[in-house]
């Protein structure tokens, strides 16, 4: 009786210890039920499942699902390992904004190796997926079940099709192309091709402050921009001013 009484209170004997910090919680050893190394690699594969038909790709008249785009990927991250790549190597990658583009983002580090974009910021040519390889939106994008809209000429009659063609409903970059003209032209787009978006496009944009103006003509063409501004070169930390309330500037 009594060691059946003992064997019921060693759990939370246990239990007392570990919070009362008399085991730290890392000392457990690392299994599968506790423990798994942090990679963003870890959302397209979790895409493929949950997001299995939704597209993860649309670069012109390509479209790609997730489930797709993940085959691709670990049929890349395979190829570089065959040809010896693995940790400690970089593959260097140039290329259009484009569906490979995306699929490298993960298919080179699923072979162990670093992905080297050589792009030199947002004003190189070819300038892939912007730098800081698009602020981690090819990683962000598979958490979230969203897609890539790739496009090869960047500029403001095509980001603005895309808006209608794609149906895009998040944009981030810097001020570039042209910012005093090419805010003025996705709702005048939109209504050449009969279509008015229910809510505004929401655009995160970064580095040098956009002036009043452009944030004025962003507006009136059914664009909700933040600013952020973030250590690119570690990427993580970040800062965002929320909206003022209305009739302020």
């Amino acid at each position: 009786m009594i060691a059946t009484r003992l064997a019921r209170a060693a759990p939370m004997r246990a239990a007392i210890r570990l919070l009362s910090g008399e085991r730290p919680v890392n000392s457990f050893p690392k299994t599968a039920a506790n423990y798994r190394e942090l990679t963003p690699l870890s959302y397209v594969e979790r895409a493929a499942v949950v997001f299995d038909d939704s597209p993860a790709v649309v670069d012109g008249d390509a479209t790609r699902t997730w489930a797709e785009t993940f085959a691709r990927c670990c049929g890349l991250g395979d190829a570089l390992r065959r040809e010896g790549c693995g940790r400690g190597d970089v593959v260097q990658v140039m290329l259009d904004n484009t569906a490979e583009m995306v699929e490298a983002q993960h298919g080179v580090p699923m072979s162990g190796a670093t992905l080297g974009c050589v792009n030199n910021g947002s004003t190189r040519r070819p300038s892939p997926t912007f730098h800081c390889n698009g602020w981690g939106f090819p990683w962000t994008l598979p958490a979230v079940g969203g897609a890539n809209v790739c496009l090869r000429d960047v500029s403001a009659d095509a980001i603005a099709d895309a808006f209608v063609a794609a149906r895009v409903t998040h944009l981030c970059g810097a001020r570039r192309p042209s910012p005093s003209a090419w805010p003025s032209r996705p709702r005048r787009r939109q209504r050449a091709r009969g279509g008015e978006r229910a809510a505004p496009l929401r655009m995160m944009t970064g580095g040098a402050p956009p002036p009043a103006a452009t944030l004025r003509r962003a507006e009136a063409a059914g664009l909700d921009v933040t600013h952020v501004y973030g250590l690119t070169e570690t990427y993580g930390p970040g800062d965002a001013l929320p909206a003022a309330p209305s009739g302020r500037p």
